[in-house]
């Protein structure tokens, strides 16, 4: 597969039109960083929204489906109330217990100007 290829799978990958918020998504992998304590997914999308490197977020419902943590060996509880900031889209899947968004999802900001 060429340079230019992959280049073109990338794009398109990322250019997905996702609802805002996409709830029951997670987008697995690409962590740039894990936040605890995270109470709202909007709070989630702000902390994107605030790091320059994140492009899409994922934030674990409280409560959200006890059999997350165990089908990963997770203490249970361990995805609740956590954000985590993404630099990609790929590996979105459907997973209940998770709420997920882009950079652009943000219910606070919606009207503010770019970080910069």
């Amino acid at each position: 597969m060429g340079l230019q290829t992959i280049i073109l799978l990338l794009l398109v990958a990322s250019t997905i039109a996702w609802r805002c918020p996409e709830y029951s998504l997670d987008f697995k992998g690409n962590d740039i960083i894990a936040i605890s304590g995270v109470q709202s997914w909007d709070e989630c999308a702000s902390h994107c929204y605030e790091n320059l490197a994140c492009s899409h977020w994922t934030w674990g419902v409280p409560n959200g489906e006890k059999r997350r943590e165990t089908e990963r060996n997770r203490s249970p509880g361990y995805y609740n109330n956590r954000c985590y900031l993404k630099d990609s889209d790929i590996g979105g899947r459907r997973a209940g217990g998770f709420i997920s968004g882009s950079v652009a999802c943000v219910a606070s900001v919606a009207c503010a100007p770019p970080p910069g």
